[in-house]
Order: structure tokens, then C-alpha cells, then sequence
């Protein structure tokens, strides 16, 4: 009777751990907000459900294609494709504005969320010069033609309360301050980790149970 009752505590609570562990890893898939070389500058994003880690394109801004690949892989990153750049856009943030001049009001809450997440910050000049607006671009994997690559972005106008998307073929060799590159590379899952590190805990809390059981 002894034996019995020290085996039947820990394997009811494996049952209850791994319930609750399974039900928080099938839960909604959340952006992970981390640090890029600088406490608290949150220019890194992890996506729980694709296990792509985001660089922002804040900290490429500037760069050409050219030159943003020597950091990439320097720093063991890749350029995202271009459908990932839109998958991750209407996953996360809402959905992808139009490309026509002065955008849509859907797009501007798109924008807003794809900034706070991406720490973008910066003011520029509007094409309408009246408004004031904000905006990202960044470079994608994707290529139409030999020299060129897929440039994904949007554009904020503060005044109109509008989101525009921004989609062109920009040269290699070309610059401009307010376009970076979409650069990630795959990461563990962290809900993934939890529920690994958990079990692997769990499980040597069982084995010490059926150790000591076994002395009595």
C-alpha cells in the first residue's frame, strides 16, 4: 500500500503538468520582443509560430543589398522572401494596404502596429507635403531580375490617418536612409523550449520519487 500511494502522486502530477504544458503550446502564436547587441533597444522579434527571428530593418537602414548581405552573414542571418515579409504583415498586424498614393485608412492601423513592434520611429518627408510620415522598407530574398531585389514596406501618413504599402524592385547596389533589409534565421520555438525543459525537470522528479519509493 506504501508503494502504491508513492507511485500514484507523481504520475497523477505528470498527467496535470503535461495537460497544462500541451494546452499553453497549442495556445495563439505571440511576438517575442529581445534585445540586438544593446540592452533594451528590442530590435530583435521572434515568431512563435513560424521560429523566425526578425531583425528590424531600423538597424540595416541605409545599407544596400550589397552590403546589408555582408552583415547577414556575418551575423548568421538570411534574407526573409518576400512572401514571408507579407505573411508575417497580415499575421500579426492586419492587413496589407493598398499601394496606391495616399493608402487607405484599413492600412494605418497595419502600419502603427508593424512600427511599435519594430521600434520604427523616425519622422520623413510625406509625399503629400502637407502631412507628416512614417515609414519602413526593407529588402527582401525575392528577385524578378538579374541586379534587383524585392523591396517590402509601409508608409504612414499621420495627418490622413492612412497606411500605403510600398513594393518595388530596388538595384543591389542602391541606398536610400529610410530602406533596411527584412534579414531572420530560425530559432527553437520558445514554447517548444518550455515544454522540453519542463518534461526533462518533471521527468527527474519522478525518478527521485521511484528512488526513494523503493528504499521504504
Amino acid at each position: 500500500m506504501r508503494n502504491r500511494r508513492c507511485f500514484t502522486t507523481p504520475t497523477l502530477l505528470l498527467a496535470v503538468v503535461a495537460n497544462v504544458l500541451l494546452t499553453a503550446s497549442s495556445a495563439s502564436a505571440t511576438l517575442l520582443k529581445t534585445d540586438f547587441l544593446s540592452p533594451g533597444n528590442g530590435l530583435l522579434v521572434i515568431d512563435t509560430a513560424t521560429g523566425l527571428e526578425w531583425l528590424s530593418p531600423v538597424v540595416t537602414q541605409g545599407a544596400s543589398y550589397n552590403s546589408a548581405a555582408v552583415l547577414a552573414t556575418s551575423l548568421g542571418f538570411r534574407f526573409a522572401s518576400a512572401t514571408e515579409v507579407f505573411d508575417l504583415i497580415t499575421d500579426n498586424f492586419g492587413p496589407i494596404p493598398t499601394t496606391a498614393f495616399l493608402g487607405e485608412v484599413a492600412g494605418y492601423g497595419t502600419a502603427q502596429n508593424l512600427f511599435e513592434a519594430f521600434g520604427v520611429l523616425g519622422v520623413v518627408a510625406c509625399p503629400a507635403p502637407t502631412d507628416v510620415c512614417r515609414v519602413t522598407e526593407g529588402l527582401t530574398s525575392t528577385s524578378s531580375s538579374v541586379g534587383t531585389h524585392e523591396s517590402i514596406g509601409l508608409l504612414q501618413y499621420g495627418i490622413l490617418q492612412t497606411g500605403q504599402l510600398l513594393d518595388s524592385a530596388i538595384a543591389d547596389d542602391l541606398s536610400a536612409f529610410e530602406r533596411g533589409s527584412w534579414l531572420v534565421k530560425s530559432v527553437p520555438e520558445p514554447s517548444s523550449l518550455v515544454l522540453v525543459s519542463a518534461a526533462w525537470g518533471l521527468g527527474s522528479m519522478v525518478r527521485g520519487w521511484r528512488r526513494l519509493a523503493s528504499r521504504r
